[in-house]
């Protein structure tokens, strides 16, 4: 279409640009003057209908992106709906659940939450136990070592100086 449009615009040119004179000089019909205003009106013509269907193509074309374009929209705003909807639904069932846990004497997650705090408070006094046991233990050991390294001092000093001792 837009190859038809250019030629269009080319056979115009090539038309209007003849000379009267020059047509006269070299046809000698007397219907030479009207042919070449019918070729001019025939290319121009062309000119006018390929300009208009180019033109009515670009607005047809950008009617169908639009349309696409709302096609989208529309479908990501009922998906956006949805799930509205469901996080509503949601949340309301969430509220209804809490209310009924708070009739039946106390939440069922609180109470969950306090016997793992006990729990965790048994075992860290577990752990706090054996912290203190490691400790006296790591204390007796190192009395263990000191009354070893005194009495091996002693041996030293006996095998070094034996007269010392007799």
């Amino acid at each position: 279409m837009i190859l038809l449009f250019f030629d269009a615009i080319r056979e115009t040119r090539k038309y209007s640009s003849i000379d009267t004179m020059a047509l006269e000089d070299k046809l000698a019909t007397p219907h030479a003057e009207t042919m070449m205003h019918m070729r001019l009106f025939r290319a121009q013509r062309n000119l006018y209908i390929a300009g208009f269907a180019v033109f009515l193509y670009l607005i047809a074309r950008r009617m169908v992106q639009m349309l696409v374009k709302e096609a989208q929209l529309m479908a990501s705003a009922e998906a956006s709906m949805k799930q509205a909807q469901g996080a509503s639904a949601a949340a309301q069932s969430m509220l209804k659940g809490s209310k009924t846990d708070e009739k039946d004497g106390g939440n069922g997650e609180l109470k969950a939450l306090e016997s793992t705090i006990s729990l965790l408070k048994k075992e860290l006094t577990k752990a706090e136990h054996d912290r203190d046991s490691m400790k006296e233990q790591a204390e007796g050991v190192k009395r263990e070592y000191d009354r070893l390294l005194k009495e091996f001092e002693q041996f030293q000093e006996n095998i070094v100086d034996p007269d010392k001792e007799d």
